[in-house]
C-alpha cells in the first residue's frame, strides 16, 4: 500500500471551529487578576507544538470577556525561572476581594520519583526537573490570597516530553488534584491520567481548544446565558473522547465550585452537532494515521540506509544486515489508538434528553400463528465475488471518502470526477483529486497513482509538504533516473516546512535533508560511471557539479542532524566522500 492513501481526509470536511476571537462581553471584572503562561520553546527541551497560540487564545478571552484591570494581568510567554515566578507571584499578590484570580499554564510538566507535580520554566536543565516550581505550591498561594475563587487551568504532559500527539505520559489518575482545605480553589487538568495531546486542525492544544469552546458558549446546555464551571468541565471532559482520543479533563464534584459563574456577555451558540463531531473524529483519525505512516517509513529507509552504509563500509556480516533489516521491519505493524464514534450513544443520550419517551410502551397482543410453513420458492441469489463498485455519481465529496479508502471507485465515477474537476475551483479540485489518489492507493495502481500525483503537485496545488515529501520519496524509491525530480519536489517540501511542528518537525527536516543528500550520491556516482564509459567535457562537468552538489547537501544534512542530535553518520560519510577530507565536513 503506498503512503496517500490517508492524505486527502483532512481537505475533504468541516473545519474546527475557531476558538480565537472571542465575542467581547462589554463588561469589567476589575477585581479579577489572571497569570497566562505559555512555554513553547525550551532550552533544553522538546518544543512543545501551539503552547503560544493556547496561551494567547486564553488572554484574549480573559481580557474580552471577562475585562480585568490591566494592572492585574500579567503574561508571560516562554519564561525563564525567574519570569515564571515573578509573574505568578505579582499576579496572585494583585487579586483583590470577590475576584476570581485565574492562572493559566501551558506547556511541559513533569512529576518526578517524589511524586511532586511540577509546571517547567523555558530555562529548565533536564537534570533540573524536581527542582521546577511545584503545582501543590502554586495552589497553596492562590489559596491564600484575597480572591473569592481561584480557577488554575493546566494544559500539560507530565513525563518532561512534549504534547506530540500519541504520546504517553506518565499516569496521575492517583494524583490529588484540590487539597481539602482549599475549597475556593479549582485545578483543571487537561486530563486525569497526565496526557495532553495536540488538536492539528484547530493549531491547539485539544484540551484548551475545547476550553474555550466550553467558555465562549458552547457548553451552555441550560440555555441560561451563564456557562457554570460544571456544564464547562462536564463539556470538555464530554467532547474530547467524542473526538477520539483517549484524554478525559478532570471534572470538580464540590458542590459549591460547581456553580460558579465562569463567562458572561454574549455567548456563541454554534456548539459541535453529534455529526459533526463524528466527521471531526474521522478525518482527525485518517490525518493522525496519515502522520503515522510517513513516520514508519521515514524510519524504515533510515534503517535500511543505515545497513547499506555499514555493507558500502565493509562490514562483515555483509547481506545479513539487510536480512536483519528485512525481518525486523515486513510485518512492523503501526498502532493509532482512536476512540470511534458509537451512534447508540448519541442516541441514548437523546432518549435521556427526554424523559417521555422512556415511559413504558403499551403491551402488544399476541401475533395469531398463520401456520404457514410452506416452501416459498425463494430463489437463491449468485454471492458476488470482490468489492463492490460505487455508483457513477460525484456530487457528495463526504459520501465519496469511504469508496476512495476501499478503492471501489466505478470506471464511471472515475470519469465523473474528471469531468468535474475541469470547471471547479483549485479549493475543489484539490478535494477532487485526493479522492482520485486515495482510490488509486488502494487499488494498488502505482502507476496511475504516480500520474495523479505528479499532475496533483504540478497543476493543482503544491502547498501540503507531506504530499511532496511522499512524492519525493516515491522517485528517489525509483532510482537515479527519477534523483533530480526527487531532490526538486523535496525542496517543495522544505519550502513549506512551516507546516509542521514539534518532533515532527524534526524527523521530517531530518528525512528531506537525507533524501536529498542520498539522491545527489547517486547522481554522482552515475555520472562517475558515465565519465568512465565516455570520457567527454561534458560528462565530465556532469561529474564536477553533482559531487559537488552532493557535498552540499550533505553537509547540510550534516549540520541539522548535529544541531537536532540526531545520527550523523551516513551524513558524515557523503560528506567526506564528496569533498575529500574530514576536515571539510567538520568546518564551521
Amino acid at each position: 500500500m503506498l503512503l496517500s492513501s490517508l492524505l486527502f481526509g483532512a481537505a475533504l470536511g468541516a473545519e474546527p471551529p475557531s476558538v480565537d476571537d472571542p465575542t467581547p462581553s462589554g463588561k469589567r471584572s476589575w477585581r479579577d487578576a489572571m497569570v497566562v503562561i505559555g512555554v513553547e520553546h525550551y532550552e533544553n527541551l522538546d518544543a512543545t507544538p501551539y503552547a503560544i497560540a493556547d496561551a494567547e487564545a486564553m488572554e484574549r478571552w480573559l481580557t474580552k470577556v471577562r475585562g480585568p484591570s490591566t494592572r492585574r494581568m500579567f503574561t508571560v510567554y516562554n519564561p525563564d525561572t525567574q519570569e515564571m515566578d515573578t509573574a505568578l507571584k505579582r499576579g496572585i499578590a494583585r487579586a483583590r476581594n470577590r475576584g476570581t484570580l485565574w492562572i493559566y499554564y501551558s506547556g511541559q510538566g513533569w512529576i518526578g520519583d517524589d511524586g511532586v507535580v511540577r509546571l517547567l520554566p523555558a530555562d529548565v536543565a533536564p537534570n533540573g526537573l524536581d527542582g521546577a516550581m511545584a503545582l501543590a505550591d502554586i495552589e497553596s498561594m492562590a489559596a491564600r490570597s484575597r480572591a473569592q475563587k481561584v480557577v488554575i487551568i493546566v494544559d500539560a504532559t507530565f513525563d518532561g516530553t512534549n504534547r506530540e500527539e500519541g504520546v504517553i505520559a506518565k499516569d496521575l489518575s492517583n494524583t490529588e488534584w484540590e487539597s481539602g482545605d482549599n475549597d475556593h480553589v479549582v485545578v483543571w487538568m487537561a486530563d486525569r491520567a497526565g496526557s495532553a495531546e495536540v488538536f492539528g486542525p484547530a493549531e491547539h492544544g485539544l484540551f484548551t481548544w475545547a476550553v474555550m469552546g466550553a467558555l465562549q458558549g458552547w457548553a451552555d446546555t441550560d440555555g441560561d446565558g451563564v456557562v457554570k464551571l460544571w456544564e464547562a468541565q462536564e463539556y470538555v471532559a464530554d467532547i474530547t473522547p467524542r473526538l477520539g482520543r483517549e484524554q478525559v479533563s478532570t471534572v470538580d464534584q464540590r458542590n459549591g465550585p460547581r456553580n460558579w459563574g465562569l463567562s458572561i456577555g454574549e455567548l456563541r451558540d454554534d456548539a459541535l452537532t453529534a455529526e459533526q463531531i463524528t466527521l471531526l473524529s474521522v478525518e482527525d483519525r485518517d490525518r493522525r494515521m496519515q502522520l503515522a505512516i510517513i513516520d514508519h517509513e521515514a524510519q524504515a529507509v533510515e534503517a535500511m540506509l543505515d545497513a547499506m552504509a555499514l555493507i558500502e563500509g565493509g562490514d562483515s556480516r555483509g547481506p545479513a544486515l539487510l536480512e536483519s533489516f528485512v525481518d525486523e521491519w515486513q510485518n512492523r505493524p503501526i498502532t493509532l489508538r482512536w476512540v470511534p464514534p458509537v451512534p447508540a450513544v448519541d442516541e441514548a443520550r437523546a432518549l435521556l434528553e427526554n424523559p417521555d419517551a422512556l415511559k413504558p410502551s403499551a403491551p402488544v397482543a399476541d401475533a395469531t400463528d398463520t401456520g404457514d410453513t410452506g416452501d416459498t420458492g425463494t430463489t437463491v441469489e449468485p454471492v458476488q465475488t470482490g468489492p463492490k463498485l460505487s455508483d457513477d455519481t460525484c456530487d457528495d465529496l463526504i459520501a465519496m471518502e469511504p469508496d476512495a479508502l476501499m478503492g471501489v471507485f466505478s470506471p464511471g465515477r472515475i470519469a465523473c470526477v474528471e469531468e468535474r474537476m475541469t470547471g471547479e475551483s483549485q479549493t475543489t479540485q484539490d478535494k477532487l483529486s485526493r479522492l482520485l489518489l486515495a482510490d488509486a492507493d488502494s487499488k494498488g495502481e502505482k502507476d496511475e497513482w504516480e500520474r495523479l500525483m505528479a499532475r496533483h503537485l504540478e497543476d493543482i496545488d503544491r502547498s501540503d509538504p507531506d504530499m511532496c515529501f511522499l512524492y519525493a520519496q516515491h522517485l528517489q524509491k525509483k532510482g537515479v533516473g527519477s534523483g533530480e525530480e526527487a531532490i526538486r519536489f523535496a525542496d517543495y517540501a522544505l519550502e513549506n516546512k512551516q507546516y509542521w511542528s514539534g518532533d515532527t518537525y524534526k524527523k521530517r527536516l531530518y528525512g528531506l535533508y537525507r533524501l536529498r543528500a542520498e539522491a545527489a550520491n547517486e547522481l554522482w556516482k552515475d555520472a562517475e560511471q558515465n565519465l568512465i564509459a565516455d570520457p567527454t567535457d561534458e560528462n565530465d562537468l556532469q561529474t564536477q557539479k553533482w559531487r559537488g552538489i552532493s557535498k552540499d547537501y550533505s553537509r547540510e544534512w550534516l549540520d541539522y542532524a548535529q544541531a537536532s542530535e540526531q545520527n550523523i553518520d551516513r551524513a558524515l560519510m557523503i560528506c567526506v566522500s564528496a569533498a575529500g577530507t574530514k576536515r571539510a565536513c567538520e568546518e564551521k
